[in-house]
């Protein structure tokens, strides 16, 4: 994440070089058979925790809040307000803080990682924790479409939370990237839920997940290939190009209700190269 990579604490130089150098390098296992470069960061206590040491760093753009409880807090980290209501909603960013926070010193409890981020919406302004905050990101040219003069546009988002690369370096932890739909025919501007099926596990690496996504990871990346209707519907072509393969599958979004949902219908075959 380009936004944050500024305000992350650096890396005790010792122990990159303890990590990265064979001469000293130790044949041991790491945790959960991730790289050395996780087990040096994990071990350098480069996660602060002191409150008092949290600073903040403004920023600008939008962001969706998602989340079963998503708690609302103030200066002091301390909870004010359940803002759960607003899981699905959009929010102003205001700031980000400059440490990262985290769940524990294991493998797991980094990838639990996370930025705390300062929202604002008409009624309410505070402090979130960043893995519930999903950035909306640039709309990218090949992601936007134009069905008689109706605009739809597909926006990435991504979350302040641990991913897949920190620092420069490949963490591998998981993430979760939902797409947001603009519709302006339909004056629709949110996320799209996913029907779960065989295909849909198979397209997020096995989990359930209730949302859209379009991957952009060390798993895969993802991209729309082809658009069209079908019978007032929207029928996806989604490419996805893995290290050493790809696939296609088909995506039917439709929009009832006053939201959007895709279902797939396939997922692909593997080719390797």
């Amino acid at each position: 994440m380009k936004t944050m990579n500024r305000y992350l604490i650096p890396i005790i130089l010792l122990s990159f070089y303890a990590c990265t150098n064979p001469q000293k390098r130790e044949s041991k296992q790491t945790i959960n058979q991730q790289p050395e470069r996780v087990d040096s960061i994990i071990k350098t206590e480069i996660i602060k925790k002191d409150i008092e040491e949290v600073k903040f760093t403004k920023i600008n753009g939008e962001a969706v809040l998602i989340g079963e409880k998503i708690e609302l807090l103030d200066n002091d980290l301390k909870v004010i307000a359940d803002i759960s209501n607003l899981n699905g909603k959009i929010v102003k960013l205001k700031s980000v803080s400059d440490s990262l926070f985290n769940q524990g010193k294991d493998f797991e409890g980094f990838c639990k990682s996370f930025w705390y981020v300062e929202i604002q919406t008409d009624s309410i302004k505070g402090i979130v924790s960043g893995r519930q905050v999903f950035k909306i990101l640039e709309l990218s040219e090949n992601e936007k479409f134009i069905i008689k003069n109706n605009s739809i546009e597909f926006l990435r988002t991504e979350f302040f939370g641990m991913g897949v690369v920190y620092d420069g370096d490949l963490m591998g932890c998981p993430v979760d990237q939902p797409i947001l739909v603009k519709d302006t025919a339909n004056k629709y501007y949110g996320l799209v839920d996913l029907v779960e099926n065989d295909y849909s596990k198979k397209a997020s690496w096995g989990t359930v997940y209730p949302y859209f996504e379009l991957r952009a990871d060390d798993g895969g990346y993802d991209r729309i290939d082809t658009l069209f209707v079908d019978d007032s519907k929207i029928r996806l072509r989604i490419h996805r190009g893995f290290q050493e393969g790809e696939n296609e599958s088909d995506v039917i979004l439709s929009f009832d209700n006053g939201k959007y949902q895709a279902e797939y219908l396939n997922f692909g075959e593997i080719k390797y190269e």
